[in-house]
């Protein structure tokens, strides 16, 4: 239990190292509902175990961050003045999405089985 702890809480360090790496911090409060309640409303509609569950939310998490990356990008080019930020929330869905799904299915093959 210990070791998924430290490896769980190590994986999350090192991603938002990542992040924080240019004194910038990548958040958008908006983009990051978008995603999480996305994939929470999938997971839900999908049904089975708390495991099962969560499983789901990771694939969700992935599809809802390219969906949203999506939606940013037809923005922008819908928008003739787009500021330079709206490029960086489109990403960020993808990133959001993919850190998600890292997360669960580290916490599902650690503890699903059991």
């Amino acid at each position: 239990m210990i070791e998924s702890l430290v490896g769980l809480i190590a994986m999350l360090g090192m991603i938002w190292g990542a992040v924080i790496q240019q004194n910038t911090v990548l958040f958008d409060i908006m983009a990051l509902i978008f995603v999480v309640g996305s994939a929470f409303f999938y997971a839900l509609a999908c049904g089975g175990n708390k495991w099962q569950r969560l499983e789901s939310f990771g694939e969700a998490s992935i599809l809802a961050g390219t969906l949203g990356f999506f939606i940013g990008l037809a923005n922008l080019v819908a928008i003739e003045d787009a500021p330079p930020e709206a490029m960086q929330i489109a990403i960020l869905t993808l990133i959001y999405g993919y850190t998600l799904k890292f997360i669960c299915a580290a916490l599902v093959k650690r503890f699903g089985n059991s």
